[in-house]
């Protein structure tokens, strides 16, 4: 019985890390269209007049947009491809976007010792058997209620597109769900973010 209760009860500890650790992370994912061989768009240039402005504090759009086009330039001719301003094979845009979001947040008000590890009785005497499994046979009786409400949240994304310069098609576009509470805190994370987004876009034969 004291085995089976120390199992449940490093389960707990690990969930209850695991939970305490757990932040709204960075959401990173792609769409290409499945008919065109990327890499057929050798030089690019970047189309921002149509980047519509945002008014957020987390956002300084023109020092945002020179940043972010700096990074995915250097990722991409990493790749091994060319700007070209004049003449290029596809354009790159970029969207901004900042949503009101709510999010429904259950937090437990559990005041429980497992194995009736209370070091101090209820009426303010030390408990000898504080951390004895005898102490408290039932872990769990001590379990208070939780509480369930609601908590208003912004939700900062980022999109990067690739559209073929003769079509004006959408061929490629990266998402970037992110999670950040000021400008300083996106310059730093930006450039981590941008590679990862390109981890997966096809590299041009014989580029380093």
């Amino acid at each position: 019985m004291i085995s089976t209760r120390l199992q449940v009860l490093c389960s707990l500890i690990l969930l209850a890390l695991h939970g305490a650790g757990c932040k709204s992370s960075t959401k990173i994912f792609s769409q290409s269209d499945p008919n065109v061989q990327l890499t057929q768009y050798t030089t690019f240039a970047w189309k921002l007049d149509d980047v519509p402005p945002i008014k957020n504090k987390k956002f300084d759009t023109e020092l945002f947009q020179k940043n972010l086009a700096f990074l995915v330039n250097q990722t991409l001719e990493e790749k091994g491809y060319l700007t070209n301003v004049a003449r290029p094979d596809a354009f790159l845009v970029y969207k901004l976007a900042v949503e009101d979001k709510e999010k429904v947040v259950q937090e437990s008000t559990n005041n429980y010792y497992p194995y009736g590890m209370m070091p101090y009785s209820s009426m303010g005497f030390y408990n000898p058997w504080a951390f004895s499994p005898w102490a408290n046979p039932w872990m769990f009786n001590n379990m208070g209620p939780s509480r369930t409400y609601k908590v208003k949240y912004e939700e900062e994304s980022i999109s990067v597109g690739i559209i073929d310069a003769q079509t004006d098609q959408m061929v490629w576009q990266g998402f970037m769900v992110i999670d950040v509470d000021n400008p300083a805190e996106l310059a730093e994370k930006l450039p981590t973010l941008i590679k990862k987004l390109y981890k997966d876009y096809p590299a041009i034969q014989g580029a380093k």
